[in-house]
């Protein structure tokens, strides 16, 4: 991985509860990982996204590499639930994601 020092490619199926997320508005996109939790909910960081509807939102999992899009299961968000204490920033930004 070119971005990440000594980092190492992922093998298929090496962290099957990592969930890929994009966000994007206008002309700005975001990425942010996620931890597949159940097979409907997801978790990230808040920070991330927290000024995104669920509509600008995609969720994708079993991303090892993104030229071969088969490998992967994209989904989009039905519902976010932000933590209540979450005040914007990066303090307390863990937020609930549901996915279909």
């Amino acid at each position: 991985v070119e971005g990440i020092i000594n980092g190492h490619d992922a093998t298929e199926g090496q962290f099957p509860h990592m969930a890929y997320l994009q966000a994007s508005s206008g002309r700005c996109s975001y990425v942010c990982g996620g931890a597949l939790l159940t097979k409907k909910h997801i978790m990230t960081a808040a920070h991330c996204v927290a000024m995104h509807r669920t509509g600008n939102i995609k969720v994708a999992l079993g991303v090892t590499d993104f030229h071969n899009k088969p490998s992967m299961q994209q989904r989009n968000v039905e519902h976010i639930k932000v933590h209540s204490e979450y005040k914007g920033g990066r303090r307390k930004s863990l937020k609930n994601w549901y996915r279909s």
